[in-house]
């Protein structure tokens, strides 16, 4: 009577392994053709380190740091976000921010709107995009900066855009906007 129980019991461990190993086999089927029939393996989650509006034609106007962003030293802008293009930066978009010591702009920027660097004392240096057509009233006012070059596309400058500057590098006669602020202003003329 052993043999005969022995064998029931072997009937029923193959027959479990069996389906064990059928069960395993149709989830690995399922999870293959899931991400096969469902989409795409998921996004990689990055947080956005900027505040933003799109205006009329989708393009991306940064208003400021998110809550990611706010503590960052480092600030690199760049030339697009969600698929749009960073053209422009907000009035009072970083004012008074103490934390910021170097902004790097993407050569789609074409507007730098009033105060948006104002009183960023840590920040001493700033590349201009060649093709930044308007620098706002106040904009680097009160900054650390002591010296810049504003691009040859520039053509307006607001009221003390650049107070408190050593030397402001400038190519064009046609920009209009002056008095920029800057004590000693010089003219490049290649």
């Amino acid at each position: 009577m052993k043999k005969v129980k022995l064998k029931a019991k072997s009937k029923n461990n193959v027959f479990s392994i069996a389906c064990g190993i059928i069960a395993g086999l149709v989830v690995v089927l399922l999870i293959v053709l899931g991400v096969k029939i469902f989409g795409k393996k998921p996004k990689k989650m990055t947080p956005k380190i900027f505040t933003y509006e799109l205006d009329e034609k989708g393009n991306v106007c940064i208003t400021g740091l998110s809550d990611w962003g706010r503590d960052s030293a480092l600030i690199v802008i760049p030339e697009s976000i969600d698929g749009h293009e960073v053209v422009e930066i907000a009035d009072n978009a970083f004012e008074s921010n103490t934390t910021i010591t170097n902004v790097t702009l993407p050569e789609s920027i074409k507007k730098i709107g009033n105060r948006s660097f104002y009183n960023c004392v840590k920040i001493t240096e700033i590349e201009l995009p060649s093709n930044l057509i308007s620098i706002g009233a106040e904009c680097f006012y009160g900054s650390g900066i002591k010296e810049i070059t504003i691009p040859k596309s520039t053509i307006t400058i607001g009221l003390n855009a650049l107070n408190g500057f050593d030397t402001v590098y400038y190519y064009s006669d046609y920009i209009t906007g002056s008095p920029w602020g800057a004590s000693n202003a010089k003219l490049i003329t290649d």
